[in-house]
Formats: structure tokens, sequence, C-alpha cells
């Protein structure tokens, strides 16, 4: 985000600043983000953006594309004792404020056409015509597809039809 406010005047207008040097640095964006996910607001604003959308008559009605995908993070080397803990959703007691910061509790391994990936699994739902994100779902890679697609279905697309990415 950092990168793009940074190159970008068109981001910069979009989000309301008028010069380069009111850019908030990567990590009070990262500090925003988890306030807001720790709030529980990252769906209401994500449903009130959909909102805002349609009383401007982009109004899905075309269609659905459905994408799973992988994001992977780095890898996270643990003793195996460590990973027994977290494994409960514990976390180790002599594990320090930084070493905690840097640790990813909620990431799983996963296979994918035969290579091992670790992170996240992305599911969104774009309408076919605006190619705008209507739903989305978040979880660790190691959930199955099938999971999220009746998650990610946007029954208010009046269109039945059902476009589903597949990797190649």
């Amino acid at each position: 985000m950092e990168f793009q406010l940074l190159d970008r005047l068109s981001f910069q207008r979009f989000v309301g600043l008028r010069s380069s040097s009111q850019i908030p640095d990567r990590t009070t964006i990262w500090k925003f983000r988890e306030r807001l996910l720790k709030a529980g607001a990252s769906e209401s604003i994500f449903d009130a953006v959909n909102r805002q959308l349609s009383r401007h008559g982009y109004i899905a009605r075309s269609g659905q594309m459905v994408d799973a995908s992988i994001v992977q993070t780095p890898k996270q080397s643990m003793s195996k004792e460590e990973k027994v803990l977290v494994g409960e959703g514990a976390m180790p007691i002599d594990w320090k404020p930084a070493k905690r910061r840097q640790k990813d509790m909620d990431a799983r391994w996963t296979k994918k056409h035969g290579k091992s990936y670790f992170g996240y699994k992305v599911s969104a739902n774009a309408d076919k015509r605006y190619k705008l994100v209507r739903t989305i779902k978040i979880s660790a890679a190691s959930e199955h597809d099938t999971l999220h697609f009746e998650a990610v279905l946007d029954p208010s697309n009046t269109n039945r039809d059902v476009l589903q990415t597949r990797a190649t």
C-alpha cells in the first residue's frame, strides 16, 4: 500500500491525501489494519462499499466469477514442542513480544498439484461485468476450496452464470 501511494497520484487522490509527505508508512498501515480486524470492522467496511456501488448503479447482474487462491506467508521455524503448543492454539511462554509479533499462528500447510504451500486461502467472487469483488472468505490454506464456494456465492447477483477459475 505504501509503495502504491508513493507511486500513483490516483491512489493518493482516492484516499484523500494531498501530498506525498502525508503518506503513512507500512507499519502505520499494518497497525491500522490490525485494529480494524480486532474491532471486526473490515466486513462492515466491505459491505458499506458494496452498498455504495449498488446505489451508484453497479448492480451485480451479469454472472459471477469465483476464484480460490493461495497466499503464501514466510515459513515458520519452530521446535517440535513449539509446534505442538501452536497446534493447540497456545503460544510458548518463553517467546518475547518481538518474536510473538513475527510468528504467524493461523497459517497452515497445504498441497496443490504436488507442491507444498504455507499460508492462507483467499476465495473471492467478482461480478462478471464490472470485475468488482462482491464477497471474500479468508482461511488457513489447509481448508479445501469446496468449503468456500457456497460462502462466496452472491445471492444478489441476478444472473445464474457462475464461472470458476482453475489453476493450471
